[in-house]
């Protein structure tokens, strides 16, 4: 029997194509999600599951609509997280998700004169497409 090394560089090029689409299929996107944002040891109890933090987990979400890169920043003393507006809303930015982790994130890194946005403020910055934050169903 006569063997053809050909046959052999097929086979292991076969080989490699197949372990590397399996790869991909793992890990088919590399993600850049990070927060520096750091909270206060008082709103531990707002981590979640995995002891990420409510930036970090808003960073997440976040990424989800940005090609899954996105830092959700570290809040200055004195200011706020920007409301939505016609070049920031999307159907991330504008979710209900959204809106609670970045409050949370506001919250939990403890500075003072930080503005808490309400619900409808929020939402009021996404008039792009209103079925983006329709979900929100309010109890009276």
């Amino acid at each position: 029997m006569v063997t053809s090394s050909g046959f052999y560089l097929v086979v292991s090029v076969i080989l490699g194509v197949s372990t590397t689409m399996a790869v991909q299929a793992l890990h088919p996107v590399k993600r850049n999600i990070v927060s520096p944002a750091n909270c206060t040891s008082e709103y531990s109890w707002m981590n979640d599951g995995q002891g990420d933090s409510a930036c970090l987990t808003v960073a997440y979400v976040e990424g989800a609509c940005s090609e899954n890169n996105y830092d959700q920043p570290v809040l200055i003393n004195g200011y706020s997280y920007s409301l939505p507006n016609s070049s920031t809303a999307n159907p991330c930015y504008c979710s209900w998700s959204s809106y609670n982790l970045m409050m949370a994130c506001t919250l939990c890194q403890g500075n003072a004169n930080t503005s808490i946005w309400e619900w409808a403020q929020w939402a009021s910055g996404c008039t792009t497409n209103s079925s983006w934050t329709q979900e929100f169903v309010q109890v009276s």
